[in-house]
């Protein structure tokens, strides 16, 4: 827990695993440089995020983003499914 804080807001999210670096790809070759996907929870403090337009403030706490613990690879999802 940040010391800014008594409590985390928690936003659940997909974060995309890259597993191959590249510089200016092109939208049709993006896909190739997907490792697979892992749920991310996105812990931040709000209020401290609130009052900016950054939402900076209130994130990038030491470990406040639980990560995993599986991976789902991206030969398992079609590209650009649903």
């Amino acid at each position: 827990m940040p010391p800014e804080s008594t409590n985390l807001d928690y936003e659940g999210e997909i974060a995309v695993i890259i597993g191959k670096s590249g510089r200016r790809i092109s939208q049709e070759k993006s896909w190739q440089h997907i490792a697979g996907y892992a749920c991310y929870n996105d812990g931040s403090v709000a209020r401290l995020a609130a009052p900016h337009t950054a939402v900076d403030p209130g994130k990038n706490f030491s470990r406040t983003g639980g990560f995993g613990p599986w991976m789902v690879t991206r030969s398992e999802i079609a590209d650009g499914e649903n």
